[in-house]
């Protein structure tokens, strides 16, 4: 969305529902850019062969994982982090 894909004309009024909502044609050109995304490899991971997809289902696993245990989880940041920052807070999620 920030890559100006789509623009304030690409979007209708709600009419009697609240919000406003993408026209066909944008929604289509947007779900395809979103999957052109999703087959990218993130340069960042070091691993050749893990895509956006295979990253995104990797964390949620080991999310759920945390939250079962009760352990900490160390989220995939976009970028390489020390191993020794500070993991999120799973505490307030309940399940």
């Amino acid at each position: 969305m920030n890559r100006a894909t789509i623009g304030e004309d690409d979007f209708n009024p709600g009419g009697n529902r609240p919000g406003v909502f993408l026209k066909p044609r944008p929604m289509k050109k947007s779900f395809a850019e979103y999957e052109r995304w999703m087959l990218e490899r993130p340069a960042e991971t070091g691993d050749s062969t893990a895509r956006w997809r295979e990253l995104r289902k990797t964390e949620v696993e080991r999310l759920a994982a945390a939250l079962a245990a009760s352990t900490p989880f160390n989220p995939y940041r976009g970028s390489a982090k020390p191993e020794t920052e500070e993991p999120c807070s799973t505490s307030s999620v309940t399940t």
